[in-house]
């Protein structure tokens, strides 16, 4: 995901409580590619969503936290990003 990959915010609204998500997504205009990109990560233990044929999330916490340590963020950049949103996902809880 480090070059056709996003790490992008969430928040959500629930009963007056403010919610904080991280999540990933792999964007992708080969339908072959995006579905091999779910497929994979189904193979290994992640519930991946899809978006029109063109994108793959992961947007379950549990999900996001064990890519990163098991598959890991290649990008320094995008390590970093990661990093800022998970302390300011980290920082409501």
């Amino acid at each position: 995901m480090d070059t056709d990959g996003s790490i992008y915010p969430e928040t959500k609204v629930y009963k007056g409580q403010e919610y904080r998500y991280v999540n990933l997504c792999f964007t992708s205009h080969s339908s072959p590619l995006t579905e091999g990109v779910a497929r994979m990560l189904r193979e290994l233990g992640f519930k991946p969503t899809v978006g029109g044929n063109r994108r793959v999330f992961l947007r379950r916490q549990i999900e996001v936290e064990k890519y990163v340590q098991e598959v890991g963020i290649g990008s320094p950049e995008r390590l970093e990003r990661y990093k800022q949103l998970y302390m300011w996902k980290t920082a409501r809880e």
